[in-house]
């Protein structure tokens, strides 16, 4: 709004104020005592501008702004608000007006005054304010051809509250008479740019090690309240306790026993990983790196449940024999001779009990669930008397030998090889729950979550509205590891926020950085010669100190939930032996959305795909959901406005220029959204398909006019009076208070 305020307040004053006008000196008038720098010159301006009216109608006038203003002030103190907000000096009373939309009466404003009809020199931005454009040429406009290049980022020169008849027409104007059209869009935006924040702006070294924000749930009621939807909503990374024990969550059906009794045969990626500490990272020579070195293979659950248990007792043994060294006189020597003395067979108490507590996780014992997987001394009973060392090594070979065989169960280790003897572990990873016939009782149990924590479809989630699946995203993933096993450094996809629940019995070691930072951790692997997206990266802990990046650590027990903001870059390793769920949200907010678009428009940059197409969802947006928020409203229809206008130009493109006959193939219901086969990025509604090697490929307009379009199949999925008739339905409809999810 500030924006507007200081276009407006440059402005010479002209002759009589007009309906618009005088509403928005009303109140302005009213609410001068709130006001902004830039919003009391623009109410001076226009005062000034009433004053200068006819001073035979001034009379008249003062008479209808103080009856106004009595108006309105009565029907705010006569509003149902409670009395904590109006007594609160840092409420404005703007959202509290009966006219509480005052950007667009500000733009209208703008559009219907005389001595604005210069507004080429300013843009809508993605949040609907009016912002000064640059002052750089753009290239003459010729009849029918396509915008040099397309972005959802790019400014609009055309009001929010433009309807679709309007926009259609506009894209007529361009193709009939192109020296007289102005730009719907900023037709040659520039690339994304990240800022970098400055080294001296960057917290000193005390301030780098980041306290976790942590919420203890222990009511039903605790779990689905706003307060824990907000805290989630405001926090980068924030660790949940309690809540799946609040929420009486039976955890045990995602544990590998239960997983292997149903769905033994169920496919399982596993990647082969060296296993060291979770602040540093070496290669195989022994030399700080960033690269996380990992291999992909495939199992299924039940081999690999196999190969997870008899780690466990592979580590178990170890520790045993660790302990028979101590002596017979240690405390451990002396309890394991009682136990053999009261008839407990040999390796009962190092085997069975924690094995058992890996394979069947009971959601009601929660000393079971919180406690460290990782083997302690009282857990492994050394015989009463030594044994020769030789016979000793002798059973961890044998040991060995069994955990070596159920890893290779578990696919081949091609890890490169060096001087230093380094583990190796196997991670057990996209686990794709997905399947209702397999799994409906986990489906089921996560049912119970928090409805802004839920996959399943739901009003407050923007990926429910995608109306087909992304797996990993939209569906329920599980990952089973074992101590060492790492998710390497990543940022979601399109910067959506995640959900992470720990199955236990072991713990995880999470590692988050705040979104503001991604692009200082982008150079640095840049500088290393890695890809933030495509490449598998570990950052060395000292580095980042280096750096001064703040780092948030913390332990994830077993039943902890993991809310992971969106943009948060993160990585994780597993302390224990564990099983996780996790899945993608996208929470019904503007900086969510906006978030997305950037990512959406930065992996065009480097022909990563975006799992979530931007395009597809705002219109699927439009169609589903009642918005309440002004600025989450403006980012959904600009983005509606560009698309529109894009899709029409491609269609006039074809029309004129090529000799294709469009062909209308509506879109089927599920049906997934289509990608460029050669660039990667989503093609929406106007399809070129090709057919090569008896597969039909899709490809965008910009690859497919590299070639000759004679070749190509040219499909509209979605007519433009369909596409017009949702564009005109999308309303604001404004609301006072939070909506609970």
């Amino acid at each position: 709004m500030s924006e507007m305020a200081a276009a407006y307040s440059n402005r010479q004053p002209l002759g009589e104020l007009n309906s618009t006008q005088m509403e928005i000196l009303k109140i302005l008038q009213i609410n001068k005592d709130h006001l902004e720098t830039n919003e009391r010159s623009l109410l001076q301006h226009l005062e000034q501008r009433f004053r200068q009216s006819d001073k035979r109608h001034g009379q008249q006038h003062q008479q209808h702004l103080q009856a106004a203003e009595t108006t309105v002030s009565n029907e705010v103190a006569n509003s149902n608000l409670t009395k904590d907000l109006l007594e609160d000096p840092t409420m404005k009373p703007f959202p509290f007006l009966p006219s509480n939309d005052l950007d667009n009466l500000m733009a209208q404003a703008l559009k219907d005054d005389p001595s604005t009809s210069n507004m080429g020199n300013y843009l809508e931005g993605n949040d609907g304010t009016i912002v000064a454009a640059e002052n750089r040429s753009t290239p003459p406009i010729k009849s029918g051809e396509l915008p040099s290049n397309f972005s959802l980022l790019s400014a609009l020169h055309v009001p929010i509250t433009i309807t679709a008849n309007e926009v259609l027409s506009k894209c007529q104007q361009r193709l009939t008479n192109p020296e007289a059209f102005s730009p719907i869009f900023d037709e040659c935006c520039p690339p994304p740019r990240p800022d970098i924040i400055p080294l001296k702006q960057r917290p000193s070294m005390d301030k780098l090690g980041l306290k976790t924000p942590l919420i203890k749930v222990e009511k039903p009621t605790e779990a689905h309240s706003i307060e824990l939807q907000n805290f989630c909503y405001k926090s980068p990374i924030a660790l949940i306790r309690g809540l799946t024990t609040a929420l009486k969550m039976d955890l045990s059906l995602f544990s590998t026993k239960s997983m292997t009794e149903t769905q033994p045969d169920y496919s399982v990626e596993v990647r082969t990983q060296y296993r060291m500490p979770g602040d540093i990272n070496v290669d195989q020579l022994g030399q700080p790196s960033w690269q996380c070195y990992s291999t992909r293979s495939y199992t299924n659950i039940g081999r690999y449940g196999g190969y997870q248990a008899e780690s466990f007792r592979h580590s178990l043994k170890e520790e045993t024999e660790r302990l028979r060294a101590a002596g017979t006189g240690s405390k451990y020597a002396i309890a394991a001779a009682k136990a053999q003395a009261e008839g407990t067979p040999l390796g009962t108490i190092a085997t069975t009990a924690p094995v058992a507590s890996l394979l069947s996780l009971s959601s009601t014992a929660p000393n079971t669930r919180e406690s460290s997987s990782t083997p302690t001394p009282t857990t492994a009973a050394p015989p009463a008397k030594r044994r020769r060392m030789g016979g000793n090594q002798a059973s961890v070979n044998a040991s060995a030998a069994k955990l070596a065989a159920a890893a290779n169960l578990c696919g081949s280790d091609d890890l490169p090889t060096g001087h230093m003897p380094m583990k190796v572990v196997k991670f057990g990873t996209n686990v794709d729950l997905s399947d209702e016939t397999k799994f409906p009782l986990q489906l089921k149990e996560l049912n119970k979550m928090p409805a802004f924590t839920r996959n399943s479809a739901g009003a407050c989630n923007l990926l429910s509205h995608l109306g087909h699946s992304v797996f990993g995203m939209n569906t329920v993933q599980m990952y089973m590891k074992v101590p060492g096993c790492r998710t390497p450094g990543h940022l979601e996809n399109n910067c959506f926020a995640s959900v992470n629940i720990n199955i236990g019995p072991g713990e995880c070691e999470w590692f988050g950085v705040d979104y503001e930072y991604w692009p200082v951790v982008n150079k640095m692997l840049n500088d290393r010669k890695m890809d933030l997206m495509k490449d598998s990266w570990w950052p060395n802990f000292e580095d980042l100190i280096k750096a001064r990046v703040p780092v948030y650590r913390f332990t994830q027990k077993a039943g902890d939930l993991v809310w992971v903001g969106g943009g948060c870059v993160h990585w994780v390793q597993a302390i224990g032996w564990c099983n996780n769920v996790a899945w993608n949200v996208g929470p019904m907010t503007s900086e969510q959305l906006e978030m997305s678009l950037y990512a959406y428009e930065w992996n065009k940059l480097t022909n990563y795909r975006s799992l979530v197409p931007m395009q597809h969802l705002c219109w699927q947006l439009a169609i589903n959901v009642r918005f309440t928020n002004q600025k989450f409203f403006n980012v959904v229809k600009g983005v509606l406005i560009r698309s529109l206008s894009f899709c029409r130009m491609i269609y006039d493109y074809i029309e004129t220029r090529t000799k294709n006959a469009i062909k209308y193939q509506p879109r089927i219901k599920g049906e997934a959204s289509h990608y460029c086969h050669n660039c990667d990025i989503e093609v929406f509604n106007m399809l070129f398909v090709k057919e090569h090697h008896n597969k039909f490929r899709v490809f965008c307009v910009h690859c497919a006019k590299k070639t000759e379009f004679e070749e190509y199949v040219v499909l509209q999925q979605t007519s433009f009076d369909e596409l017009s008739a949702i564009f005109d339905r999308l309303q604001l409809h404004p609301a006072k208070t939070d909506l609970l999810c």
